[in-house]
């Protein structure tokens, strides 16, 4: 009898299993799903406006998508190859024109104090200098070994790519079909609910993506104009790597600011690595001031929610809850207004 009455919730929630089972293995399927159902609007319109059957108004579609990432591939990598260029020939002479004399004058001042203090503290100084050595070595292994990793996993990448690709163009195709298929299982008073649903979450999926392009348009921008009044070469490419550090919370833009900016005060050159700290300083905290109130805006929730959604999702899941943590947000709002989710009661 019980089972009778819960076999519908029974099945859901097996199949929700088995969905975040596959989630990790099926991520060029599921990119593939999600963009055919951004691109759909454009298929529709073509569609429309010059009576288009499906398939070409997808192939259509599909061949202006490839287009502009072709074309936003080709320019990025073109100004990364002509700036890596360049900047390749200047590091052996920047290492021939290191200055040492910094270094070797901090050691002397060292050895005149160090006479005059205890042996233990001496000791422990020493032993914290010595730590934070073995840190920055570890650190600079680190960094190696990922970009090791990164060259090795480019077969597997390219393998996916061309895979969400064809998945992108053959979901484009069947999507109507798979609606249809997906909504008969449905009532009337389900089927409006899970149609609102899905808007809110393709509204906020387009909002999170116009919210990050914004953000990083931001940085690079103040990125690029810092490292200008610096007095800084190279400062396209350098710009485009503090964008893709920051949208890497693990590393951020400490990673690639702060060590930089160590590295020309020890070699004399303060006033470049002081201006180093203050850009460092003020992308941080103009990025986690307008981040909430951007995403808010972007995905239709309040700042505080979206604050507490992204702090909580990346404690919780790492990179994945950045994601993760607001559209959870936005899927319980949209079942509540949906009355799928009651919440009416008091205390």
């Amino acid at each position: 009898m019980w089972f009778q009455k819960n076999k519908k919730w029974i099945f859901l929630i097996i199949v929700g299993a088995l969905l975040a089972w596959f989630l990790p293995y099926s991520m060029p399927l599921v990119l593939g799903l999600f963009t055919a159902l951004l691109l759909d609007g454009a298929v529709k319109f073509f569609e429309d406006r010059f009576s288009l059957k499906r398939i070409y108004a997808v192939t259509m579609t599909f061949c202006m998508f490839l287009a502009a990432i072709g074309l936003l591939f080709y320019f990025v990598i073109v100004l990364l190859i002509d700036q890596i260029v360049i900047f390749s020939k200047r590091v052996p002479e920047w290492v021939r024109n290191f200055n040492v004399e910094p270094i070797k004058e901090y050691l002397f001042q060292w050895q005149k104090v160090s006479d005059n203090l205890p042996p233990e503290l001496v000791e422990s100084i020493e032993s914290s200098i010595d730590s934070s050595k073995q840190a920055l070595i570890q650190f600079a292994s680190n960094v190696a070994e990922l970009t090791l990793n990164l060259l090795a996993t480019v077969p597997t990448f390219m393998i996916e790519l061309i895979i969400y690709f064809i998945a992108l163009f053959l979901f484009s195709l069947e999507l109507p079909s798979l609606k249809r298929k997906a909504t008969s299982f449905l009532t009337d008073k389900t089927k409006a609910k899970v149609e609102l649903i899905m808007r809110q979450l393709s509204r906020a999926g387009i909002g999170f993506l116009k919210a990050q392009f914004l953000l990083s348009f931001i940085t690079y921008m103040v990125s690029f104009i810092g490292l200008w009044i610096i007095g800084v070469k190279y400062i396209a490419i350098i710009s485009l790597i503090i964008v893709i550090v920051d949208l890497l919370p693990i590393l951020g833009t400490g990673s690639a600011l702060v060590p930089w900016a160590v590295f020309m005060i020890i070699n004399g050159d303060n006033k470049t690595g002081i201006g180093l700290i203050i850009l460092f300083v003020v992308i941080t905290v103009l990025r986690r001031v307008i981040e909430p109130k951007v995403l808010s805006q972007s995905l239709g929730i309040s700042p505080l929610a979206s604050l507490i959604s992204i702090y909580l999702g990346f404690k919780m899941l790492g990179v994945i809850g950045l994601i993760a943590g607001p559209a959870l947000v936005i899927v319980i709002e949209t079942i509540i207004r949906a009355n799928i989710l009651k919440l009416n009661f008091k205390i």
